[in-house]
């Protein structure tokens, strides 16, 4: 009886491993930038209504405390400079948000959460159309956009935030993602 008692034990401590190394890889994996992730934030710009970014400067806002949000920011800033010449990216501390001055966009990256109220204040005085892999920016009135490119692309828009920084997106736009 001891012996099976063993063996349900180390069979559900390995399925119980199994399943931590499994979130574990997926938590890691929703906030992995990728091309895909790159193309559909410049096909939304594409989506405004003064819709000119030659020239433009996308703020990639990070946290210099975290090695996830400055790979994630490394990652963005080196995907935008192959697929889009006429955005330049500007690496941006959340200890230093004056870096973002003359920015139209920015990339929020992971592992800010903490630096949520002083990031929506730049990003509003400055009327910075901003971009997010963590839906947790966007239902707390920090960020524009949301994006999700795994599998099927979901993009959602914080309207509130995107009136405040005055955007405004094509009709056509708008009927194809969703707008809380």
């Amino acid at each position: 009886m001891r012996h099976y008692i063993k063996r349900i034990l180390s069979i559900a401590f390995a399925v119980v491993a199994a399943l931590a190394v499994q979130v574990a890889a997926a938590q890691a994996a929703v906030t992995d930038v990728t091309l895909k992730d790159v193309q559909t934030i410049v096909r939304t710009v594409g989506f405004l209504e003064n819709a000119s970014n030659t020239g433009s400067v996308m703020a990639i806002i990070y946290n210099p405390n975290s090695d996830e949000s400055l790979q994630n920011a490394r990652q963005m800033e080196r995907l935008l400079r192959s697929e889009k010449k006429d955005i330049e990216p500007r690496l941006v501390s959340v200890s230093n948000m004056a870096g973002i001055e003359g920015a139209r966009f920015a990339f929020i990256s992971s592992d800010v959460q903490n630096h949520y109220n002083s990031i929506k204040t730049a990003l509003s005085k400055n009327k910075i159309l901003s971009f997010t892999l963590d839906r947790a920016c966007v239902d707390q009135n920090c960020c524009t956009i949301y994006i999700n490119s795994k599998g099927r692309v979901e993009i959602i828009i914080n309207k509130a935030v995107a009136d405040d920084i005055q955007a405004k997106f094509k009709p056509v736009f708008l009927m194809m993602v969703t707008v809380i």
